[in-house]
C-alpha cells in the first residue's frame, strides 16, 4: 500500500469519530514505514515489511505504553475523554 493510502483510510476512517484525532492516526498509519528510514539513519538497516511491520512489535509496545500510564501517569485519569483517546491512539 501507499503512503497516500494509508493517509487517506486512516483519517477518512477516524475522522468520522473525532478530527482531532487524525493526526496521531496518520502518524500511526506510517509509523513502521518511516521507522524503517530512522533505524537505517542510526545505522541498523532493515528490509521492507519486515520486524517494523509485525504486529506482535506494536502489540507489545502499546501494551507496555498502556501500562506505563496506568501505572505511572495518575494525571493521565484526569483527562478528558478526547484527550485520553488520543494519548492512548499514539501507543
Amino acid at each position: 500500500m501507499k503512503w497516500v493510502n494509508h493517509v487517506l483510510i486512516a483519517g477518512s476512517v477516524t475522522a468520522v469519530y473525532d478530527l482531532r484525532l487524525v493526526p496521531p492516526t496518520i502518524i500511526g498509519a506510517t509509523t513502521p514505514d518511516w521507522m524503517e528510514w530512522v533505524l537505517k539513519f542510526v545505522g541498523r538497516p532493515v528490509k521492507h515489511r519486515t520486524v517494523t511491520h509485525y504486529l506482535s512489535v506494536w502489540s507489545l509496545a502499546w501494551i507496555a505504553a498502556l501500562f506505563l500510564l496506568l501505572e505511572v501517569c495518575p494525571i493521565y485519569w484526569r483527562m478528558d475523554d478526547s484527550f485520553r483517546c488520543a494519548v492512548v491512539a499514539l501507543f
